[in-house]
């Protein structure tokens, strides 16, 4: 190793020596590459910059800008950066991408007053297209939109946000029916009513006025809902198809049957009734009932029925109904006449205090019982009996005269009233199932309805008969027919005066007890137990109804009730029962006097001799003149149709009617057979027949 050292040293000094020798050169040109950028943009935008040729590695910024409605979705190469830099470093091409974005806007619309609009708009897509149409209420025309559209249907292309509304006007035409739906408002035959001197209920005149008032809908119903004017009173109207007043046809020509003293709700109520299908009635109800034609109630509430309703379905009769009564606290049997119900066109109203619960229909049979009223005078009497109760007409007969014809029963209660005709306004007796029971005259039937079978004694009969009485002073229809004034019975309940325990509820069952006193004396006993007793006062006002029972009362009996006469020398009504029958068809002269202020004393002379008696009945013939000198100072004879003090109820076509001294002549009528009274228009014990025989 050490023989090769100086070679090796040699040879590194000669190589070092010669590089030195050629000295330092310039370093060669560098070429720098050129690359193209291409940018576009897709639909729906743009981009800042188209691109161009760049050095390699030229930073290039570009935007891409979406078009409205449209929205920035990447570049080709993947990227969503934007501004997006491209680093130039080979030729490079690059697109921005679109897509389309729909802008929502808002469409309002609203319907002016008479009308509505099939839509009130809302949130739609840019461009959609919208239908929407204007519709008049009734009584109205479409008259056009806010922007000036004609057309009632209209579509509307969203672009940006909208707000439109529709414009109605009223129809000029006067409406042809009593409603008017322009209006709304009811044309009303309103009647006016005069005042009751004595303070009873005012009566309703035959005149009446148009008036037309603002009514409302109840929602639920057809009807229609009348507040009367600045009162919290309401009525229920009913409407005909032809929109006209429904009006009552019980001859009140009513248009309501009750008042309401809150705003009704609609309801009703479906009673399953064995035998027949479900019956189903509607009815309005409201708080705190009060009016004229409103019954009491412990409920608070009124009932107001307004359904179709029959009597008779499939054979079978409606003769019962249940609801609360307040009396006894308990919801009762009543029977179906006590429905006090009015039709109105094909509808039935009614008024109860309470919900109906039940109603029962039964199979009845009919016969007919003939009864004596009078001399040669007899009336047919129906009757219907439940035949779920009685099992034959001689069961009937037998429950209607348990005493079998003895002092008990139907027929002995009409022997009491032989010769009065009272019993002549007794035409129905319906007998039927149930708790209690109710007397009531309806349409023109006296109509009795028992609901207990048996123990039906004369006592009963004749408080009941005397219901039948008693319930027509309410019917204004039967004022002519019936004496009774309701007024007159109302102030002597109201006196204090006492008839018995029962007699005490109501004028109604003051009257009807005073009625079976009255046809009973020996019911008369201030000693009995119960109490029962016929005062003066009340004697007096039915010795006018019934002269013939007063002129035949025995003077010689007990009745407490008779009265002493203003001179005290005779009883009221007389002793005698003097009928002057034996007179010939032609003309006549009655003498008439008087001693004192209980009878008339009438004298007349034939060819055969002279009649006289105190109040006789007077018997003639169609086509006699009569002629009556009278001569009875302070005791104003009047001839009349109904007795009673007073100057009301004169036969027409009598002269010089009511003198107390002078003539009265009267031409007997042809076709005018029937009874007819004089009385002193002052004294309630003057009083007597007059029979015009044919």
């Amino acid at each position: 190793m050490r023989r090769f050292a100086p070679y090796l040293i040699l040879l590194i000094l000669m190589t070092c020596a010669k590089e030195d020798s050629q000295g330092t050169s310039a370093p060669p040109p560098q070429i720098v590459k050129q690359y193209t950028l291409s940018v576009s943009a897709g639909e729906g935008g743009s981009v800042s910059s188209t691109g161009g040729t760049f050095s390699q590695g030229t930073q290039v910024s570009i935007t891409a800008t979406p078009n409205s409605g449209y929205t920035f979705n990447g570049w080709s190469n993947g990227s969503t950066t934007n501004p997006l830099t491209v680093t130039v470093n080979s030729n490079t091409t690059i697109t921005a991408n679109f897509i389309l974005v729909a802008n929502t806007y808002t469409l309002s619309v609203s319907a002016g007053d008479g009308g509505s609009v099939s839509s009130e708009g809302g949130e739609y897509d840019e461009g959609t297209q919208v239908t929407i149409t204007a519709t008049p209420n009734d009584g109205y025309e479409f008259s056009g939109w806010s922007d000036g559209e004609s057309n009632a249907t209209r579509t509307i292309i969203l672009n940006s946000d909208t707000s439109i509304s529709a414009s109605f006007s009223l129809i000029s035409e006067v409406s042809e029916s009593d409603y008017d739906p322009v209006t709304q408002t009811v044309l009303l035959r309103e009647y006016e009513y005069i005042p009751n001197p004595s303070g009873g209920a005012p009566t309703r005149g035959n005149s009446y006025t148009e008036v037309r008032r603002d009514v409302t809908d109840i929602e639920g119903s057809n009807y229609k809902l009348y507040n009367l004017v600045g009162l919290d009173e309401y009525i229920i109207i009913m409407l005909d198809d032809q929109n006209n007043v429904i009006y009552s046809e019980d001859g009140e020509d009513s248009f309501y049957e009750t008042v309401h003293s809150s705003i009704p709700q609609i309801g009703s109520t479906v009673f399953s009734v064995p035998g027949i299908p479900d019956v189903t009635w509607e009815y309005f109800v409201s708080d705190n009932q009060f009016g004229p034609n409103t019954p009491s109630t412990a409920s608070n509430k009124t009932y107001e029925y307004i359904m179709n309703f029959d009597n008779q379905i499939q054979g079978k009769d409606f003769i019962a109904f249940k609801h609360y009564y307040q009396l006894s606290n308990s919801e009762t049997f009543f029977p179906a006449s006590k429905l006090v119900d009015v039709k109105y066109g094909d509808k039935t109203r009614m008024v109860m205090s309470n919900l109906i619960t039940e109603i029962v229909y039964k199979d009845m049979s009919t016969f007919t019982r003939t009864m004596n009223l009078e001399d040669n005078l007899t009336k047919d009497i129906i009757i219907k009996y439940e035949t779920d109760l009685y099992q034959s007409q001689a069961d009937v007969l037998s429950d209607l005269n348990p005493d079998n014809n003895g002092d008990g029963g139907l027929d002995a209660s009409y022997l009491t009233m032989y010769g009065t005709n009272a019993a002549s306004f007794l035409d129905q007796i319906n007998l039927i199932g149930g708790r209690e029971y109710f007397a009531v005259a309806t349409g023109e039937n006296g109509l009795i309805n028992m609901l207990v079978k048996g123990e039906h004694g004369r006592d009963l009969w004749s408080h009941e008969m005397g219901h039948v009485w008693q319930y027509r002073w309410h019917l204004e229809q039967y004022k002519d027919i019936s004496p009774i004034d309701g007024d007159i019975w109302e102030a002597l309940f109201n006196s204090g005066v006492y008839v018995s325990d029962y007699g005490q509820t109501n004028a109604g069952e003051f009257f009807a007890e005073s009625f079976m006193i009255y046809f009973n004396p020996n019911f008369n006993n201030a000693n009995a137990n119960p109490q029962v007793t016929l005062p003066v006062s009340v004697k007096e006002q039915l010795d006018i109804y019934f002269p013939y029972k007063a002129n035949s009362r025995d003077s010689s009996s007990s009745d407490s009730g008779s009265t002493s006469s203003d001179s005290g020398s005779t009883s009221s009504g007389s002793t005698s029962s003097t009928s002057l029958t034996e007179l010939p068809s032609g003309t006549f002269v009655f003498n008439v006097t008087a001693q004192n202020s209980s009878d008339y004393i009438i004298s007349v002379a034939d060819s055969n001799n002279t009649q006289s008696g105190n109040d006789p009945i007077l018997r003639v013939k169609e086509g006699d003149d009569l002629s009556f000198t009278v001569n009875a100072p302070g005791h104003p004879f009047y001839l009349k149709t109904v007795a009673g003090v007073g100057t009301g109820n004169l036969i027409d076509g009598v002269g010089n009617n009511g003198a107390d001294q002078g003539t009265v002549t009267w031409s007997v009528p042809i076709g005018s057979a029937g009874t007819y009274y004089y009385q002193c228009s002052l004294h309630s014990g003057m009083v007597g027949q007059i029979i015009v025989e044919p």
